[in-house]
């Protein structure tokens, strides 16, 4: 897929309409873009970072197309191939953090691992603080803090308990020989609906009291059960029935002498038996009657079972069930423990009197049921009359109790009316501790939430956080990998290394963590360059291409890779480092694979041409065909070819002084750098003309009086002892101090002006060697020298 990529196409960002831009013409697989800051080319690395989906909100709209102008695809698996060095990646994928004095380094997935477990411990650090503070404040409603609902619990049962209190009040209502055990709960004393005060409730208190103390030296045993009545049947009795059924007379059938003499025999026996005379007299086999001794005829035995039949009949059956069922019992009371009662002897004798009646009524009853031919005369029974009579006198009775009772459930009225005052009075004792309970109890429910929430939110972030340190930890970096490519750099195994150190035993975050060492000690942060970082950002980089994989197995796959700025301002004393360590990947890379394509960006010249050199060297190793090279540059949206044999870097140096003393916009961005082109430029000039450096040119007064006036001679003579104490390398400890620029104390102004200086400089030297390195095109000759004498005329009015 990567070998038919030609054009990327984007909008967005320093492109404000749709640029298509040619990065790869036909059979380019190695394309070195050379541009000024601003041009886009942080712009192009963010495109590529954008077709691997990552998010870049600037760019609205990017896509590969071929040759030919088809859009090209990018399967996921390609994505995984694209690999993008740049600011972004190195900010991304490196943090230094200061653990001690050593320097933590993060590398990779572990940073974005790392701003989240940042995040989540501040934010754990936030909750465990808001937890052991509202645990705090919990911790006022529990045991026997001020605020605690047990302690008031506590304090109710002694106001309960306490000489005077409910329990000493309960024991002298009830007569107790020791103090109520306090078995109610104490929110039932909260209800109450008295409208006393409780000094009132107090008063009542003492004279119920009292007067209960007097009725319990009257009081006697007293009798619980109620005297029992009678039925009410007794009292409704009526005997006009019965006598009628008494004096009824049943007839005899007709007999002989000796029949009738046997009848009554007959007649002497109850109705009962004579079911078994008829079975007597119906069996054939008796021969010889049992009454008269006579033998029994045939005739005569069919006459008997007749008479006997007749006198068991309906009528007569009919007639007994009656008297049967108008027998009744006799009463039975249970009177013994009233017997000290008034009426109780009065009661004794009326139920005597009234069973002995019902008794002699049953008697009558049952001799007519015995023979229910003759009838039985009585007299009116007194049955009704004396169970109306008893039971007058049991209601006496009853009221005999009660009188002797009256002492006893006076007391008991007195005990529940003082129970009641009782409870009344306790519920004002109670009442301030019992809202105290409430208010603690509630304020200290609403805590509990509170902490019960912050412990699932604290043990919630606590558990995500071990997750991710422990995820961190897991995460291991091919350390000796990194280490080989920073040795490459360095040209020295021991300049700068990464070692992994296990933290399990000691107290800080950090478990398992990379420190950076430089000559074998530890570091801080602050002692680490940019450059130096950007070197480990840029050996991380080709560890990561080869992650899980040994380097066979990678090279056999295509890649498309983009580098922008390899070489940064602050790396320049490493160039030759990076330089070679760039030649070793590229030819790791190029030497497997004819499709995989290489992107290399750069703003500073002299780099381009480096990497366009070493591109070259690699080209030369391999055939001609395999390894395609294309140099470009890009201005204004566009992309086009970069000649090297008409591109002078002397004359790029001047025409950026220039522009930049001339405070064109896109010159601010070489704000940072523009001390050294100055000195550079100057240094190119008084060695090519003079072959002198600056410090030389400064002290040659034959040089000095080229300048053909002392105002200009004296001025440039201490310029230049200026240019030289503040010119320089970029050694390592200015660029730890950001201090890697000529004169990088002045203003922006003032470096303006300095830029007006040097060439007015080189102006006065030589006109035509200056005009001749900034005109083009874009800039004609008068523009230039109408420049310059406004400056002249400007820079150096003496007052």
């Amino acid at each position: 897929m990567f070998k038919n990529i030609s054009t990327l196409h984007l909008e967005g960002a320093v492109f404000d309409s749709k640029a298509e831009l040619n990065l790869f013409p036909t059979n380019t697989n190695n394309t070195i873009i050379y541009g000024r800051n601003g041009t886009g080319k942080s712009t192009i690395a963010k495109a590529f970072r954008k077709l691997t989906d990552e998010p870049v909100t600037s760019l609205t709209n990017v896509q590969l197309c071929d040759k030919d102008g088809k859009t090209i695809n990018i399967e996921n698996e390609d994505k995984k191939r694209i690999f993008v060095f740049d600011e972004d990646y190195i900010n991304k994928n490196v943090k230094l953090k200061e653990d001690a004095l050593d320097t933590i380094v993060i590398l990779g997935e572990v940073v974005e691992l790392e701003d989240e477990i940042n995040t989540i411990q501040k934010q754990y650090d936030e909750i465990h603080k808001a937890y052991m503070k509202q645990e705090e404040i919990y911790s006022e409603y529990k045991g026997s803090n001020s605020k605690s609902v047990v302690r008031y619990e506590n304090d109710i049962e002694a106001i309960l308990k306490k000489n005077g209190g409910w329990a000493d009040r309960d024991k002298k209502i009830y007569a107790k020989f020791q103090k109520a055990t306090v078995k109610y709960k104490f929110y039932d004393f909260m209800e109450s609906k008295t409208s006393k005060n409780e000094y009132d409730l107090i008063s009542d208190y003492n004279e119920q009291m009292n007067i209960l103390n007097k009725v319990r030296k009257q009081k006697d045993t007293p009798i619980i059960k109620q005297v029992p009545e009678i039925e009410r049947t007794y009292i409704m009795f009526d005997d006009t029935n019965i006598i009628k059924l008494l004096t009824e007379q049943i007839e005899h059938p007709t007999l002989s002498t000796r029949d009738t003499k046997i009848i009554e025999l007959l007649e002497s026996i109850s109705s009962d038996k004579l079911h078994e005379k008829l079975s007597f007299f119906s069996n054939e086999e008796n021969k010889i009657c049992e009454y008269c001794y006579q033998p029994i005829e045939n005739e005569h035995r069919t006459k008997l079972v007749r008479y006997i039949q007749e006198m068991l009949n309906e009528v007569v059956e009919t007639h007994i069930t009656k008297l049967k069922e108008s027998t009744i019992d006799t009463i039975i009371l249970d009177l013994e423990e009233y017997k000290q009662l008034k009426n109780y002897n009065e009661c004794i004798e009326l139920y005597t009197q009234l069973n002995e009646s019902i008794e002699i009524y049953n008697d009558n009853i049952q001799k007519k049921i015995s023979n229910p031919y003759t009838p039985v005369k009585i007299e009116k029974t007194n049955i009704k009359t004396l169970s109306e009579q008893l039971n007058e006198k049991l209601k006496s009775l009853e009221n005999d109790r009660k009188q002797h009772n009256e002492p006893q459930e006076y007391i008991e009225r007195l005990q529940q009316q003082l129970n009641e005052i009782n409870h009344d009075i306790t519920h004002y004792e109670l009442k301030i501790t019992y809202e105290n309970i409430e208010k603690y109890k509630q304020e200290a429910e609403e805590e509990k939430n509170k902490l019960d929430e912050l412990e699932k939110q604290h043990n919630r972030i606590e558990t995500q956080l071990k997750d991710l340190q422990e995820r961190r930890s897991n995460i291991k970096i091919a350390t000796d990998k990194i280490n080989e490519y920073l040795a490459y750099i360095f040209f020295d195994t021991n300049r700068l290394k990464i070692e992994y150190h296990d933290n399990k035993d000691n107290s800080n975050q950090y478990n398992g963590t990379y420190k950076v060492l430089s000559h074998g000690k530890s570091v801080k942060p602050s002692d680490v360059s940019i450059g130096e970082r950007n070197i480990i950002a840029l050996s991380y980089f080709f560890t990561s291409v080869f992650k899980n994989q040994t380097v066979e197995e990678t090279v056999k796959n295509d890649y498309l890779f983009i580098i922008d700025d390899p070489i940064s301002s602050y790396d320049r004393e490493n160039r030759i480092g990076i330089l070679s360590f760039l030649k070793y990947m590229l030819t790791t890379f190029l030497k497997h694979s004819n499709n995989t394509k290489f992107l290399i960006m750069t703003h500073d010249l002299k780099a381009f041409y480096n990497i366009y050199s070493t591109l070259n060297m690699i080209k030369k190793m391999y055939s001609q065909d395999r390894i395609q090279l294309k140099m470009c540059e890009i201005d204004k949206n566009s992309i086009k070819d970069f000649n090297p044999q008409a591109r002078n870097e002397y004359s790029t140096l001047i025409q950026i002084i220039y522009e930049y003393a001339l405070d064109k916009e896109h010159t601010n961005d070489y704000e940072i750098v523009i001390g050294n082109i100055m000195r550079q430029a100057l240094e190119a000039f008084s060695t090519f003309l003079y072959k002198k450096d600056i410090a030389g040119m400064c002290q040659d007064e034959n040089i000095l009086n080229l300048l053909n006036d002392k105002k200009y001679k004296k001025f440039y003579g201490n310029l230049m002892y200026r240019l030289v104490l503040h010119g320089g390398s970029h050694k390592e400890e200015d660029i730890k101090t950001d201090n890697m620029d000529f004169y990088s104390n002045i203003s922006t102004q003032e470096k303006k002006r300095t830029a007006q200086y040097i060439l007015c400089l080189i102006y006065l030297l030589n006109k035509e060697h200056l005009i001749s390195h900034i005109c083009s095109k874009e800039v004609s000759r008068q523009d230039v020298v109408s420049t310059f004498n406004d400056w002249l005329d400007n820079l150096f009015i003496t007052k």
